[in-house]
């Protein structure tokens, strides 16, 4: 069997688990529309709060982000944080397969397991991430005076960065969720894990509004290239040289990640029994 033929095999068969995924987000694709719905509907508070906020400012610019970057920020903010959370696919199914002894049905096929959940991730991020997006853009169609979106060069950098900051969210979700090979429950780490990561990587508020010390020291954390960084470059905040350093930024932490649950899944598997819990 050639080179060739052996890669093509491997393509196949990680196609077909990117298709399960997508083909399963397909059957829930209503439900995410409601919570859409729902979710964008907590927006319209947002606008009235920072609207009091710019106001009690006359309007000037807040950490550099005028009144309309800050509303075109959040939206993209809770747009973004919806396709990334990996929730369902790592933060519970694998502890749970650790747990109860469901990893054997991954173990005694022809494929990685964080390959397979990778891809399955990617298969049902990408019809989210499509379902997802039109109520956002409608918003931003029906209400134009409160964005800002234009244009620039940084945005043919766009579509790498996003899915390396998707790579990073997985695999950073990944590394941790496989402490559940020598811990029966994790859900607080897995909890401490998600309200750091959401105040950290700008979900909530953005890092600009943090003192200089402070957000100096972001910079040199991974959680920021996750959520901050891709929509700083949407909002045309950085410049080329700027973007560049967080691409390679955001490939180290993949790297160091990809090494650590490497480490931890051979650590772990010696003393997996595979029985359940």
């Amino acid at each position: 069997m050639n080179i060739n033929y052996r890669w093509y095999l491997s393509w196949r068969k990680y196609w077909k688990v990117f298709s399960l995924g997508w083909q399963e987000q397909m059957t829930y694709r209503a439900n995410s529309i409601f919570e859409s719905g729902v979710g964008l509907l907590s927006f319209v508070v947002i606008i009235f709060l920072w609207n009091a906020v710019y106001l009690s400012n006359h309007y000037q610019p807040i950490a550099g982000m005028t009144f309309q970057q800050m509303l075109t920020y959040i939206i993209l903010v809770k747009f973004w944080s919806w396709i990334i959370d990996p929730n369902w696919e790592i933060d519970f199914m694998l502890p749970e397969d650790i747990r109860n002894g469901g990893l054997n049905r991954y173990l005694i096929r022809p494929v990685s397991d964080r390959l397979y959940r990778w891809n399955y991730f990617l298969g049902r991020k990408i019809l989210y991430g499509i379902i997802r997006l039109t109520p956002a853009l409608l918003v931003i169609i029906l209400l134009p005076q409160f964005f800002t979106l234009k244009w620039h060069d940084g945005l043919w950098y766009l579509p790498l960065i996003s899915f390396l900051a998707l790579t990073l969210q997985f695999m950073l979700s990944y590394t941790i969720a496989t402490f559940a090979f020598w811990m029966y429950e994790i859900w607080g780490i897995l909890f401490l894990k998600r309200l750091v990561f959401s105040f950290l990587s700008g979900a909530w508020i953005p890092l600009t509004l943090f003192p200089s010390r402070v957000a100096s020291v972001l910079l040199a954390l991974p959680f920021q290239y996750t959520t901050f960084f891709p929509i700083q470059v949407v909002l045309g905040k950085m410049n080329i040289q700027q973007i560049q350093y967080g691409i390679g930024v955001q490939l180290i932490w993949i790297g160091i990640f990809t090494i650590a649950s490497l480490w931890l899944w051979r650590a772990g598997m010696k003393q997996y029994c595979g029985a359940g819990g």
